[in-house]
């Protein structure tokens, strides 16, 4: 049984505050479940640890302090449980002393927990993976199959197979902290005075057992580090401490995929001002329909050749890469999370702005589709000519 929603909580430093929810016209109502408040119950402890999937609780906690997710059920387009999903390995659950449960209802029965879940089937319910998505395997995943995710993943292979919709899903970008992005801010050079012209620096089989048993989709890191690092002006390896100040003084940043499709490796790229390689096969990109990614990114097959691909490189012109950094720069304010709060202020850009465009897109697909499937959803049974 719900309760009346409560107000958001204080974060730690100072409040969320109210948000305007960008003024979108979508309304979303909000379950308040007593049984489930745990998961929203650790958003310190969630990115205390592993800062780059805490999107989930930025994501939840705008909603919850905004207008539009406290419409009435009869009224509302989109229906969500608030969840901090990056919870579910860095918090345990409710009920498990171990932090590696997933913290969402690990059940095919959840039409009994979500009251409006028959009403659509689910597909008018709306779940955040902010860090990776569930396994195709697990009961939670193959339930909620037909929902809105909203998540920065795009492919997992193997033990944790699955994927996102382009037709249903939002990709989001991954979540950076405010300190660590005025710290790469620091070390972001004009092009003229960058001396490396390609860098990579993070685990691979080489250095992560993890990594060693996906070497379906990390097997290009490997790669980069035994076929790179012969080239002038080349950083390749292990993670390191200067990586930020490397980072800042190199052209390109390679981008490629490791335990699953996406990495966060992308997205620091607007703030340390390298250019994005994408060496990710199956990597989707978030808010398409607001970037121009095309005109700033290089994107090659896993299976490229190492050299070719450093000689390609190289020989951009420095007026070109001048051009686009500028360009991507000026688009850093979508993958930003510190935009977008703050009373009835609508920025012209941020990841909550791209969010609500696409989930507006959404709904508008699902009512398209609401007269023709109202009569098919999940009955048992039907006879022609008898309307049910």
């Amino acid at each position: 049984r719900e309760k009346t929603p409560p107000p958001p909580r204080p974060r730690a430093g100072g409040g969320w505050g109210g948000v305007s929810s960008h003024n979108s016209s979508l309304k979303i109502h909000t379950y308040n479940l007593p049984d489930y408040q745990h998961l929203i119950s650790h958003s310190l402890m969630c990115g205390a640890k592993m800062a780059q999937c805490q999107a989930s609780t930025y994501l939840v906690r705008w909603l919850l302090s905004g207008s539009c997710a406290k419409a009435t059920r009869e009224s509302a387009d989109l229906f969500f449980l608030p969840a901090y999903e990056s919870c579910y390995n860095e918090a345990p659950c409710k009920g498990h002393s171990s932090t590696d449960q997933h913290c969402y209802p690990n059940t095919t029965s959840i039409s009994e927990i979500l009251p409006e879940w028959q009403r659509t089937g689910g597909r008018d319910h709306l779940f955040f993976f902010s860090c990776n998505l569930g396994s195709f395997h697990t009961p939670f995943m193959q339930s909620v199959r037909d929902s809105v995710w909203v998540t920065v993943e795009s492919f997992q292979v193997n033990q944790l197979m699955a994927w996102s919709s382009p037709w249903k899903d939002v990709l989001v970008p991954g979540y950076q902290p405010k300190w660590r992005m005025e710290a790469m801010k620091a070390f972001n050079l004009p092009v003229e005075d960058r001396s490396y012209v390609v860098v990579f620096h993070g685990h691979s089989a080489l250095t992560h057992s993890a990594y060693a048993s996906e070497m379906a989709m990390a097997e290009v890191r490997v790669r980069i580090v035994q076929e790179l690092a012969q080239y002038p002006g080349v950083s390749v390896g292990k993670p390191i401490i200067n990586y930020l100040q490397v980072a800042g003084s190199s052209r390109f940043c390679l981008v490629p995929s490791g335990l699953t499709a996406w990495t966060i490796h992308l997205y620091e790229c607007f703030v340390l001002g390298c250019l994005p390689v994408l060496l990710s096969d199956h990597l989707r990109l978030p808010f398409a329909h607001r970037v121009p990614w095309r005109e700033f990114t290089f994107k090659f097959p896993t299976s490229v050749d190492m050299g070719e691909m450093y000689g390609q490189l190289a020989g951009v012109p420095l007026g070109t890469l001048t051009k686009m950094k500028a360009t991507m720069e000026k688009y850093a304010c979508w993958f930003d999370y510190t935009r977008g709060w703050g009373g009835d202020a609508v920025p012209d850009c941020s990841p909550y702005l791209g969010m609500m465009e696409q989930l507006e897109q959404r709904v508008a697909q699902l009512k398209r589709e609401e007269h023709t499937n109202r009569h098919l959803g999940l009955q048992d049974q039907w006879v022609p000519g008898v309307v049910v």
